[in-house]
């Protein structure tokens, strides 16, 4: 069943919404201003907070709610005749992956799932459903350092993602700091952190470049990572290895041809021989940089030593 079937009552205005602005209940009281903005840590990395502070000052983000139950979560769907929505971890830094659903099915396995894995700094398994935003998505990395005039906020990276048909991570490509790319994503983040009141430390934001709508920022989050600039005239990728058909450890062998790879500059430190491996999960990421057409080429037979089942031992092909 579409998640846009049978509306009925259920295509009234949202009241279950906690965070979204046209919620029969009205705007929230620290959208206008007064008393009761969520504080600094909250709006860092919850979601939902994130999505309201972003719309109130005029920056495109998805619609959000925060349900309690997955009757309330299809109840929100239905109302505003979402033909896709996403589930995922109201707490940013829970590091598990958002999920996007379809159907009604969809969303209920979905949110059970989260509900068992998802658990964010505070211990809260809280989740929110989103609008699901077409377009490709970017990873923007930025710091923040105090200022005289007020915090100055710099992009340092941007990565453009690829996903696989099954919505895993497949690559990220490097975005070169020149061009109208670059400015236009530079320029939504650095208003978004100053609408989440950021003064200092590094952070991260997901935005969807959506056709005819332009940036929507989905989530930001304090960045842990370590920052991997791209000399100037080279390209950058980083590519997750995909996961193996059966638990089992990574072969000698096969890392050894793997760090051969012209290209190769920077392997996962969970990536060495005898390591185990999950079915199901990857194991670790790479990063490949150098030109172009050299990289993509490293990227092609990275892929093809996967097939031929090098990389893992002790798994079943």
């Amino acid at each position: 069943m579409s998640l846009t079937a049978h509306e009925g009552s259920a295509a009234r205005a949202d009241t279950w919404s906690r965070y979204w602005p046209t919620a029969a209940g009205g705007p929230l009281p620290w959208a206008t201003g007064a008393p009761g903005r969520p504080s600094a840590a909250t709006l860092h990395r919850d979601r939902g907070a994130q999505a309201a502070a972003w719309s109130d000052t005029g920056l495109a983000a998805p619609l959000t709610h925060q349900a309690t139950t997955v009757a309330a979560a299809v109840r929100w769907a239905r109302s505003l005749q979402l033909s896709a929505c996403v589930v995922a971890p109201a707490d940013t830094s829970a590091g598990v992956p958002a999920r996007l659903c379809r159907t009604h099915g969809e969303l209920g396995r979905a949110w059970r799932a989260l509900r068992r894995t998802a658990q964010g700094q505070d211990g809260s398994r809280e989740l929110v459903v989103q609008e699901a935003v077409p377009g490709l998505q970017y990873l923007v990395h930025s710091t923040t350092v105090p200022s005289p005039g007020g915090p100055w906020h710099e992009v340092t990276e941007i990565w453009s993602e690829t996903r696989t048909v099954a919505a895993a991570r497949d690559c990220l490509d490097w975005v070169p700091r020149h061009g109208l790319l670059f400015r236009a994503l530079t320029y939504a983040v650095t208003k978004g952190l100053r609408a989440l009141g950021v003064e200092q430390g590094r952070m991260r934001c997901r935005i969807a470049y959506a056709p005819g709508r332009g940036p929507v920022l989905l989530s930001c989050r304090p960045d842990a990572e370590p920052l991997l600039p791209c000399p100037a005239g080279l390209h950058a990728m980083r590519v997750s290895l995909r996961p193996p058909p059966a638990d089992g450890y990574l072969n000698d062998s096969g890392l050894r041809s793997l760090t051969a790879l012209p290209t190769m500059s920077h392997l996962d430190s969970r990536l060495h021989p005898g390591a185990p491996v999950e079915r199901r999960t990857s194991p670790g990421e790479v990063l490949l940089r150098g030109g172009r057409r050299a990289v993509e080429a490293d990227y092609r037979a990275l892929r093809a030593l996967e097939r031929r089942g090098a990389l893992y031992a002790g798994a079943a092909q």
